[in-house]
Formats: C-alpha cells, structure tokens, sequence
C-alpha cells in the first residue's frame, strides 16, 4: 500500500480540544524510521493530560499506543518488512517508537 499524500488525524486545537482534521501524510526522514498505516490507537491518560494541562502544542497528533500494518521502511530498519502488523508505544522523553 502507497503512503498517502494526506491522512485524518486527531489534532490539538489551540483551546486545548482535539478535532478530527486532514493533514499531510508521512514521509521518511530519517533511515531508521518506518510508516505505519494505524488501525487503531488509544488516547492514553498521558495524551489527556499533555493537552489538559497545555504541555501537548496545538497542531500535535497525539496518542502514545497505537497499532497498524508497516506501509513503509527507513533503509536502515532490519526488524520489521512492509505488511508487518505491528503494535507500537511511544515512551514519554524518548520520542522513538517501539516495537
């Protein structure tokens, strides 16, 4: 599956709410990154509390665990192949996702 040019998201507003809104797709910077295509994501209470207390920035996407299938692969990435399912969680002051 192609990565799109744009995707739905889940934004921060600047009053601290969060509206279902289309966004640019992903790309690769960096070759150990990949690109999942979400099928389903948690609003973990640390989302919540991010947003409430105004330490998540209005335009951020949040959610912290999600899971979906790998549409795409940095050239450095051994671990995982287009088509993998995987299940991801994105740990607070670490900004890399893991598998």
């Amino acid at each position: 599956m192609a990565v799109p040019s744009q995707m739905k998201a889940m934004v921060v507003q600047p009053d601290r709410t969060i509206k279902l809104s289309m966004v640019p797709g992903p790309n690769i910077e960096d070759p150990e990154q990949i690109i999942v295509q979400v099928h389903s994501c948690a609003q973990n209470p640390t989302d919540a509390k991010g947003i409430e207390m105004g330490r998540t920035k209005a335009g951020l996407i949040p959610g912290v665990d999600f899971a979906g299938i790998v549409v795409e692969v940095g050239s450095d990435v051994k671990n995982v192949k287009v088509g993998d399912k995987v299940p991801l969680t994105l740990f607070v002051g670490d900004r890399r996702l893991h598998l």
